[in-house]
């Protein structure tokens, strides 16, 4: 193909092509766009690609190419779009490469890259640049104070590195900044309160680190903000700005969880509520759960497990039409979960149901169990898809904003996503007595069963037999008797 000179544009992507990039390429020098992604090319990217100065776009990505970056890839100055992602690429990134200040989207996540962030990085600023992606490599040290000058950054996403030290002042420079992804990284810093002056802010994700103290009544500030991302980190200096339940403006997506914040939920969730997630588990929270949270008609995710809330069962929440997950374990939650006279359907959506380890009482609740519509429909794996929207998607990246953790077959597992097929209910460890009822037999879209360590008695239904889908069935630690069916 070396022979095509008069060739502008090459499209070979998704083609299974296996192989070296072939040398010949080198002659190709009024190539402008080159597509050779998805396939199972191997071997290094030959220092000879550099010979193409007329490229724009250059896309190896979703490959097995090897070795390190090559410094001849700075001679491409009219290179707008640069996309290495998701081989296995090594070594440092070459500081020559903050010679492509035409760069429009740069792309390296998901290779074997080590060493630290050149300094020069902060050249790559003559244009919007809208994709900056380095994210699961082994990237180490702090991020560069040179990040001022990409003023025109979009979307900057560094996540699952080795990244350490704080956050630089220097981005508070980055006004049109939309998304800042630094999950999963070692960075110690308080949350800083000069993020508010991030106005197009819209995702904030600073998961899996070491932030610390507490959350800025500042962040309250971010009225641009869809989706804020804060868990398993060690925010335990302070309670939860109420200001975050009244949020006016666009927050969809509160994740806190993981943290060992104290205090009360917010009561005050406004009628304008947007949330479609809360996030809340595994803190110490108490107190009783928000009434305030029916405003919230969009609901679909709500978790407030292993906290201390001390609280019945909080039936008005089956008012909420697109709630899809309700994680309430390990809380102090008790009583009777009562019948509902009402002819509407409760919890129309609802999915996954986990009320293990608090100290519910009585019969099971029968009348729920007929009115849950999402869990009586068995929903093909070939059209299955997963909950929750994907955010802030790139060409070479989107975001599930659902994760649970649930115990399945005895061993706590996390799901960081979740496929829309998954049906649970988790009962297990209250003080529930009497039969098992039939009726459970009518949620055939069951994946996961567990009714264990509670009181109950009679015989197992036969009606279980309907749950063909069943993958996990626990109904050990009662008192059941009779046969097998």
């Amino acid at each position: 193909m070396g022979h095509l000179t008069k060739l502008t544009h090459l499209y070979l992507h998704n083609l299974h092509l296996r192989g070296e990039i072939p040398s010949s390429f080198a002659n190709l020098t009024n190539l402008s766009v080159l597509y050779l992604s998805s396939n199972q090319l191997t071997g290094p990217l030959p220092a000879c690609l550099g010979n193409l100065t007329q490229l724009s776009e250059f896309d190896v990505s979703h490959n097995e190419l090897q070795g390190m970056v090559p410094r001849s890839l700075s001679e491409l100055k009219n290179l707008e779009v640069l996309d290495l992602s998701s081989n296995k690429l090594n070594g440092p990134i070459p500081p020559s490469i903050c010679n492509l200040t035409a760069l429009e989207e740069f792309y390296l996540g998901n290779n074997h890259l080590s060493g630290t962030l050149p300094s020069c990085l902060g050249n790559l600023s003559a244009n919007f640049l809208f994709g900056f992606d380095i994210r699961n490599n082994n990237l180490s040290g702090a991020l560069p104070d040179s990040f001022s000058q990409v003023c025109n950054l979009g979307m900057m996403l560094l996540n699952g590195n080795r990244l350490e030290g704080k956050l630089p002042r220097s981005l508070a420079n980055c006004k049109n900044l939309l998304a800042l992804d630094l999950r999963s990284n070692q960075i110690k810093d308080v949350l800083p309160s000069w993020l508010d002056s991030l106005p197009n802010l819209k995702f904030l994700l600073l998961s899996s680190n070491n932030f610390h103290g507490e959350i800025p009544p500042s962040f309250c500030n971010l009225t641009s903000m869809n989706g804020l991302f804060l868990d398993k980190n060690d925010l335990n200096a302070g309670t939860l700005p109420p200001c975050l339940a009244n949020l006016r403006g666009n927050l969809e997506f509160l994740n806190i969880g993981k943290n060992n914040m104290r205090g009360m939920i917010p009561h005050s969730f406004s009628r304008d509520c947007r949330l479609k997630m809360i996030g809340l588990g595994e803190n110490i929270l108490e107190g009783k759960l928000p009434r305030t949270l029916a405003n919230c008609r969009e609901l679909e995710f709500l978790n407030f497990g292993n906290n201390q809330i001390n609280d019945v069962f909080p039936s008005w929440l089956g008012a909420l039409p697109q709630l899809k997950i309700l994680i309430l374990r390990s809380n102090r939650l008790h009583g009777i979960i009562k019948d509902v006279e009402t002819t509407k359907s409760e919890f129309p959506n609802l999915q996954i149901v986990d009320l293990s380890q608090n100290n519910f009482m009585g019969e099971l609740p029968t009348q729920y169990f007929f009115k849950l519509k999402a869990m009586k429909t068995v929903k093909a794996e070939r059209l299955s898809s997963y909950m929750g929207p994907q955010i802030f998607s790139t060409r070479t990246h989107s975001f599930d904003t659902y994760s649970i953790s649930i115990t399945n077959k005895g061993i706590e597992l996390e799901y960081h996503a979740i496929r829309d097929t998954f049906v649970v209910l988790q009962l297990s460890g209250n003080n529930f007595e009497g039969p098992i009822p039939q009726v459970i037999g009518d949620l055939v879209g069951l994946r996961l069963l567990n009714l264990s360590n509670n009181n109950l008695t009679g015989v197992i239904p036969s009606s279980l037999g309907n749950l063909s889908l069943l993958e996990s069935l626990d109904l050990s630690g009662n008192k059941l008797s009779g046969k097998i069916p």
